[in-house]
């Protein structure tokens, strides 16, 4: 289209990705420090917004670095609440609680996934073999993140009781504490 569109989408590309870092970013803080001020949470925020566009600017090596970094991070939080939360599971936890705002809330996750499909592709010029290699990882990372997310669901619906996890601002850390008592601070 030109280089001034190509321009516009480019910085409109950043811009739009920063937002929604900052807002995933402000939402985990608001998360894991409920009662952490604003102040505390927009500087924490900042600065995680500053260093990631570092080492954006640093290239894809030291992205790739940070995405496995983060990737390991994410695998390992949910298997240490999924491998000791299965032995704790109450069967009569499960009971059916369909609700718009539930069905509302897994189509937002579902769509989180189709977005990491489209940001995977952008990286096909770097892939060798892209056309055999990268259908193949999008299946096996979508299976693989599908199997984690059930396990997470299933664990947290088994050990703690649905009416319980409603009404907690942050329902990980009501799992967390029903896990590990009093270290689930960690």
């Amino acid at each position: 289209f030109g280089e001034f569109p190509s321009f516009l989408v480019g910085w409109l590309s950043w811009i739009v990705a920063n937002v929604a870092i900052s807002i995933e970013i402000v939402g985990a803080l608001l998360y894991i420090f409920p009662g952490a001020s604003p102040v505390f949470n927009a500087s924490l925020a900042l600065g995680f917004i500053v260093l990631f566009n570092y080492i954006a600017y640093r290239g894809i090596d030291y992205s790739s670095k940070m995405l496995v970094i983060f990737g390991s991070l994410t695998i390992i939080t949910i298997l240490l609440f999924a491998l000791p939360g299965i032995p704790h599971i109450n069967p009569n936890n499960f009971v059916f609680f369909a609700s718009l705002p539930s069905l509302l809330l897994a189509l937002y996750f579902v769509s989180d996934v189709f977005f990491g499909w489209e940001s995977a592709t952008y990286l096909v010029e770097e892939v060798k073999n892209a056309r055999e290699v990268m259908p193949k990882i999008l299946i096996l990372s979508t299976a693989i993140v599908g199997i984690l997310a059930i396990c997470l669901a299933a664990v947290s619906l088994g050990v703690v009781n649905w009416q319980a996890l409603i009404n907690e601002s942050a329902p990980l850390n009501l799992l967390a504490s029903t896990l590990y008592g009093s270290s689930s601070i960690l």
